[in-house]
């Protein structure tokens, strides 16, 4: 999110593995309904294109929306006829796969944690976490260990930086260097 007027940039991140991205070139009907399925479709979108030399080839057939078990057996049918065989790959849009919807959704709660988090100093949105430090106390010898023992804020308006310690006073020896080697 970018505000023109006070030139103020946010931007919300979500990272997870949840995904069915996923593509397979098939020379039958069989093939594409196996591959449909582990797609999760009809629920998720999927996309034929015509396929020459195991590459897609869009420029030969393209087709999109397709949302029934009916739709998805004629396009397979019709580019097959037409290339010999049929690149098919999930719907990577927004609207026609709801796993990316989640993690859209999971990117804008973050955006709009960081418009609410407010910088102590200056009050501008955007006061988030720009550094994490290991280095939490092993328990058994007190050697800095990998684990992390502070979140580093920052505000990108006045400068102001802060390091908040996190609750565990001390690691877990099986996370030293030292004591776990």
């Amino acid at each position: 999110m970018k505000d023109r007027v006070s030139g103020l940039e946010l931007i919300g991140q979500y990272a997870g593995l949840s995904t069915n991205f996923g593509h397979t070139v098939v020379t039958d009907l069989t093939g594409a309904s196996v591959f449909a399925e582990r797609a999760r479709f009809p629920g998720h979108g999927v996309i034929v294109m015509g396929c020459v030399d195991q590459q897609p080839t869009p420029a030969r057939a393209l087709i999109k929306d397709i949302d029934d078990w009916a739709e998805l057996q004629r396009a397979i049918e019709g580019v097959i006829a037409l290339c010999g065989a049929a690149f098919v790959e999930t719907d990577m849009r927004a609207h026609r796969n709801p796993t990316r919807m989640r993690t859209i959704k999971r990117a804008t709660l973050d955006l709009v944690r960081r418009f609410r988090s407010l910088c102590p100093i200056c009050e501008r949105p955007g006061f988030a976490i720009t550094k994490r430090l290991s280095g939490l106390p092993c328990s058994w010898c007190g050697g800095p260990t990998l684990a992390l023992k502070a979140d580093v804020y920052s505000c990108e308006g006045c400068g102001y930086r802060e390091e908040r310690p996190v609750k565990a006073a001390t690691a877990d020896p099986g996370q030293c260097g030292e004591c776990n080697p």
